[in-house]
């Protein structure tokens, strides 16, 4: 076809963009979208505990070396402050976190998160105790019943696992007859 032809000046006015038919979509991938920014974490309020608390109501009581952390065979001693931060070396802290996983960088450099609550003990206990035991104080039953003493609860019993060949010898054990002969059943029709 050559232009200038009917038949050519027909295609062109019937491709012209009539409202009759829609336009084919062009084939092959979408371009590429523009990079969009990293999502962060939503931002989340801070703990309803914090070192600070537990001094206020009683729970811990600010000293020289009370707390500790134990990491690879090593145990580093630390102060509370009575504003509720954490002495070690001429550094504070703000948090038990903090605290702890500064320490265990200072072993394992790649180490990326650290639960301070549950690793920095103070007079022997780990001080997710002590944050247990004043929500337990703040809010009563409240607190259990929420799932925020998941710690201190233990937990329940596992059952023992058997291997698939255990299996199958036991319920070999259980069709077995008198006399050791396996039974013979008959399975109902489908």
């Amino acid at each position: 076809m050559v232009r200038g032809d009917p038949d050519f000046n027909e295609m062109e006015e019937s491709d012209s963009g009539s409202d009759d038919e829609p336009a084919p979509k062009p084939r092959g991938r979408k371009p590429a979208a523009a990079p969009s920014k990293p999502r962060r974490a939503p931002k989340r309020p801070a703990g309803l505990v914090n070192l600070r608390s537990l001094i206020d109501e009683g729970l811990l009581t600010p000293a020289e070396d009370v707390l500790t952390v134990e990491y690879k065979g090593t145990i580093t001693h630390a102060s509370l402050a009575p504003d509720g931060r954490i002495r070690w070396k001429d550094m504070y802290f703000e948090s038990p976190s903090a605290f702890s996983i500064y320490l265990k960088r200072l072993v394992n450099p790649a180490r990326k998160a650290d639960d301070g609550w549950k690793t920095v003990k103070y007079a022997g206990k780990f001080l997710e105790q002590y944050k247990m035991e004043l929500l337990v104080k703040r809010y009563g039953g409240e607190a259990s019943s929420s799932g925020l003493d998941a710690a201190a609860a233990p937990p329940p019993p596992k059952k023992p696992r058997t291997s698939a060949a255990a299996a199958a010898a036991a319920a070999a054990a259980e069709s077995s007859g008198a006399g050791g002969q396996p039974m013979l059943t008959q399975l109902a029709p489908r």
